[in-house]
Order: C-alpha cells, then sequence, then structure tokens
C-alpha cells in the first residue's frame, strides 16, 4: 500500500502498524505491517512525501475481502490520518481481484 503526504514526514512506519479496513457488510478487519517502511520525499511543485508499506494478509482474510469487498481504508501515521471511502467501482474492482488471487 502506498501512503501520500503533502509536505515532508521524517519517520519511519513501524513493523506492526495497523492498516483497518471496513468491509461492505461493516465488519472491521485489521493488517500489520512485516517490516519497517521509510520515507521517499519528492519536490515537484512542493514536496510530497511517500510510504511503501508491505501488509500480511491471510488466506481467510483474502477469502473475505474476495467475499465481502472493502469499502474504508483507514490507518495512523504518527499524527496524520489517512482515511479513504472508496468508490463503489474501485471496491469492486478490489474484490474481484482478491477473489482471483485464491487458489486451493
Amino acid at each position: 500500500m502506498m501512503y501520500r503526504h503533502s509536505g515532508e514526514l521524517n519517520t519511519t512506519i513501524p513493523a506492526g502498524h495497523k492498516l483497518n479496513l471496513k468491509l461492505t457488510n461493516d465488519e472491521l478487519v485489521s493488517l500489520l505491517c512485516t517490516k519497517e517502511s521509510f520515507p521517499k520525499s519528492q519536490i515537484g511543485t512542493g514536496i510530497i512525501t511517500d510510504y511503501f508499506v508491505d501488509y500480511k494478509c491471510s488466506k481467510e482474510q483474502m477469502e473475505l475481502f474476495g467475499k465481502e469487498g472493502v469499502s474504508v481504508v483507514d490507518a495512523h501515521v504518527l499524527d496524520k490520518r489517512f482515511s479513504k471511502v472508496l468508490k463503489e467501482k474501485r471496491g469492486i474492482k478490489l474484490k474481484q481481484r482478491a477473489a482471483c488471487m485464491i487458489t486451493d
């Protein structure tokens, strides 16, 4: 997952950091960051900081995402909150991709 912050952040996202997902059935699921993630700042018309974060997802969680779909993605990095309500079209696409990843 990528987080983008307008401005410069000079801190890491630690292993064990939580990503909270709200499913279309209103169930909440948390995924944990597998390794420390470092900021990558860029200068253009302003300064932007990106984080590329890996989260561990179990087969059961992936099956749940393929069945129910995700409606909201939410995480906190320091005092910044990254929260996104997914548009229905994007949620359906994510649901289809999750279902395709499940293999026995």
